[in-house]
């Protein structure tokens, strides 16, 4: 199932395919782990989170980051979605920026 992530500021930012980050262009972001977000080179993101109907990759830059992890091959490229339009801006909670 896809997802489209958008960015606090209502941008739409890219899509989770089979558990792959890829942005609006169809480049390679890198990967979730359940919630857990990691970017091409295996350092952590944040976490895939929902709220209302729109998903994000939000970050608290105040906690311990887990430890990187060794970065997974870049997967074939993946047929572009129709990419949505953006969306209203979201105030995040405190303490919160997004991950990408």
């Amino acid at each position: 199932m896809e997802k489209y992530i958008f960015k606090s500021t209502g941008q739409y930012l890219g899509f989770v395919r089979n558990d792959y980050v890829f942005s609006r262009d169809n480049l390679y972001l890198g990967w979730v782990e359940g919630d857990i977000v990691w970017d091409i080179g295996g350092n952590f993101r944040g976490k895939l989170i929902q709220l209302a109907d729109y998903w994000y990759i939000l970050r608290n830059p105040f906690t311990i980051n887990p430890i990187p992890k060794i970065p997974k091959p870049i997967p074939p490229s993946s047929p572009l979605p129709k990419p949505p339009v953006n969306i209203p801006a979201i105030s995040l909670p405190i303490g919160f920026q997004d991950g990408f």
